[in-house]
């Protein structure tokens, strides 16, 4: 909370505090627990579409093959890594996630760098917290994970997942399916949301919109390190994860200024 009011507390007239409080209304916010949860509802999805159709469903069921107990197939995991240097932050907590909470052994753990090819028994998860764009993700598989994109023996499990990247992903990688907890639209995104806050009349003034207002309190405060007020690939995302948040949101909550403190640190 004490984040909170340093954050609110830089919006300072009447209209900026009352954008402020939006954000925050529409911040999906999701804590490790919550992260858990989205993860297990994509992993329960992989599951069953790799579930071997010659098995009988009460013998074998989707936790059965994530977990690897099904002879016939081999589960493999991992988050998206460079060349051999360890993951990021997102990919540190996936890793316990998935041995700590999941079910995973540590013995299924492999980073994607690592394999050039599958055997026919093996099966790969590329395992993130969110995919939004989608850009970054695709650039791995195309430099550093071409094994993953046919689909057959592959996929990605993200908690979150944007139409924008699933959308991109069916283009690029027709094969490759994404197995994803919760789903966020256009329509969840800061462009479209404040057209709403307008039309709704929850935005009550006439003589300036959400996004203008916006732009207008980012502008005071540059210069940013990013400058990419909307976030990556303007999605206007308003997307935030107790161990950080992707730069997909709106910059204002995770940018740092001279005279601006994040709510949320990248």
């Amino acid at each position: 909370m004490e984040r909170v009011k340093t954050w609110l507390n830089q919006f300072l007239t009447e209209q900026e505090k009352i954008l402020g409080l939006l954000i925050l209304r529409h911040l999906v916010f999701r804590t490790n627990d919550q992260l858990v949860s989205s993860l297990r509802q994509a992993l329960r999805r992989a599951g069953k579409y790799f579930l071997p159709s010659d098995l009988n469903p009460e013998v074998a069921n989707w936790k059965d093959v994530i977990e690897g107990r099904v002879d016939s197939i081999e589960m493999i995991y991992g988050p998206p890594t460079h060349d051999y240097t360890p993951p990021g932050k997102s990919g540190e907590l996936i890793v316990r996630v998935l041995t700590s909470k999941l079910g995973i052994k540590k013995g299924q753990l492999q980073y994607p760098v690592q394999i050039t090819n599958l055997t026919p028994k093996e099966r790969y998860l590329l395992v993130d917290d969110g995919v939004y764009t989608g850009d970054q993700l695709s650039d791995f598989i195309s430099q550093r994970g071409g094994f993953l994109a046919d689909g057959d023996q592959s996929g990605i499990v993200v908690a979150l997942a944007h139409e924008t990247a699933i959308n991109k992903f069916s283009e690029k990688f027709p094969k490759l399916p994404i197995f994803y907890g919760e789903m966020l639209t256009k329509s969840d995104g800061f462009s479209a949301l404040s057209r709403v806050w307008v039309d709704s009349g929850v935005w009550p003034y006439t003589d300036i919109s959400p996004e203008d207002l916006y732009m207008k309190i980012y502008e005071r405060h540059e210069p940013f390190e990013k400058n990419s007020p909307l976030g990556y690939g303007n999605l206007g995302l308003l997307v935030a994860y107790e161990h950080g948040i992707p730069d997909d949101s709106v910059e204002l909550l995770w940018g740092v200024s001279a005279t601006w403190t994040p709510l949320i640190g990248r």
